[in-house]
């Protein structure tokens, strides 16, 4: 014990004045009432520290009676042992870990949010290309294309527009992705739940969606002058870390779609909501919730 150090001291200092005081009476009889004074001083020294030393252990000894876990290390007080009737050693750790106002788990929001609300708008039909080399384009390729061939098929792109409504305390922004499974008029499936693409946005299955913002997400791929009528899917696929979309073609003029819409904010989801779609070929294009 570190407390103990200063009444050692004392204690060698006294013994070590005393000695002196004996060796010069032993020395110089003749001046013995020196040597005798200066050993009654070292002697009194140690008395007096013996005193001390046994009067602060015997008021340590009292306080842990009194309070048994006083003398012991905070962090030793947090870890405590239990043994059950058969004396069978089971340790129990009951650590107090201080956890600030502010402090926030890494990847996690660090407030709490209103669930967000996303809200089909409208359906829109818009004229797109398919390059063998670039995929699906905004622009058709002219014959000075410099972007390889100038061979191109021309598609109608139905998207569901959606819109993220600013309600309070809601996220300013989430990554929401979208799943899509097809039927037939009747409601038959024809084609299992797939992972859609965003408009603009094809190389993520997440779509990056700010308070008061819309996207579109692509339906389906028609051509205008099919004969007969047949709608397209668009579905995110990766091959070899690269984005390579897939399709499946569909003939008919009347289909019904099931799209989920699944949001998370950092790692946790905080949206999901679907819709039941009808989806027409004739006269022309067109699709309404349903």
């Amino acid at each position: 014990m570190a407390a103990v150090k200063p009444y050692s001291i004392g204690a060698t200092v006294g013994i070590a004045i005393g000695l002196i005081g004996l060796g010069f009476q032993w020395k110089y009889p003749d001046q013995g009432w020196l040597g005798k004074w200066v050993a009654i001083f070292g002697f009194a020294i140690l008395a007096v520290t013996l005193v001390a030393y046994i009067s602060r252990w015997l008021t340590i000894k009292k306080y842990e009676r009194e309070r048994p876990l006083a003398s012991v290390h905070p962090v030793q007080q947090r870890l405590t042992q239990t043994a059950n009737p058969h004396n069978e050693f089971n340790p129990t750790l009951n650590i107090s870990v201080p956890v600030l106002q502010n402090q926030t788990v890494a990847g996690q929001p660090d407030r709490t949010f209103e669930p967000p609300d996303i809200e089909f708008t409208n359906s829109l039909v818009v004229d797109r290309w398919i390059h063998p080399e670039l995929g699906l384009i905004d622009e058709k390729p002219v014959p000075d294309f410099p972007f390889g061939s100038s061979e191109s098929l021309e598609v109608q792109v139905m998207l569901a527009r959606f819109y993220y409504k600013p309600d309070r305390d809601v996220p300013e922004t989430i990554y929401v992705k979208a799943h899509i499974a097809i039927a037939d008029a009747s409601g038959k499936p024809i084609h299992a739940r797939y992972d859609a693409v965003w408009d603009q946005e094809p190389e993520s299955e997440y779509k990056t969606f700010d308070t008061a913002k819309t996207h579109g997400l692509i339906v389906a791929l028609v051509s205008a002058d099919a004969d007969p009528k047949s709608m397209s899917t668009f579905e995110y696929r990766e091959r070899g870390s690269e984005f390579d979309p897939d399709s499946h073609r569909f003939e008919g003029t009347e289909f019904r779609l099931r799209l989920e819409l699944i949001g998370k904010h950092y790692d946790q989801r905080v949206l999901y909501k679907a819709f039941d779609f009808g989806l027409g070929l004739v006269p022309k294009p067109w699709m309404k919730l349903i």
